[in-house]
């Protein structure tokens, strides 16, 4: 695996990095990940982050395809709530959601795509139930 983290936004009280993971061997890639640190003092310097953490008061977020998967709420530099949403994309985080997710990308293939993944059955369609669990949960 291939990780690479890229800061993207950055004022006194926010501090944002893309987050992309990449399979080396197939080039195959995650969904990227947005992690952003925020404030709840918008006169706050994030250096608190790196030198004193325990006074740090605000809130910590994940988002995947412009959705919030995940927010934690920091208090004194202690996580106080957590949250981790169960729709986090295109499908309802369900059986039945992450089913009709692999039932509408393996209809939405080409023929080629298709027969590709007829012949690699297990395999391709192990991916495409690992994706709609990774977008949607």
């Amino acid at each position: 695996m291939k990780i690479e983290a890229v800061k993207i936004d950055t004022l006194s009280f926010m501090y944002a990095i893309d987050v992309t993971i990449t399979n080396r061997k197939t080039s195959a890639y995650l969904p990227v990940m947005t992690h952003m640190f925020k404030s709840n003092n918008t006169s706050d310097d994030l250096s608190n982050l790196r030198n004193n953490f325990n006074t740090f008061n605000g809130v910590f977020e994940i988002i995947a395809n412009n959705h919030v998967v995940s927010k934690a709420i920091i208090v004194d530099g202690s996580i106080t709530q957590y949250e981790r949403y169960a729709y986090a994309g295109d499908y309802q985080c369900t059986f039945d959601g992450i089913t009709t997710c692999a039932d509408d990308e393996i209809n939405d293939m080409n023929w080629i795509q298709y027969a590709f993944c007829a012949v690699t059955a297990p395999e391709c369609l192990a991916e495409i139930y690992l994706s709609c669990l990774w977008d949607n949960c």
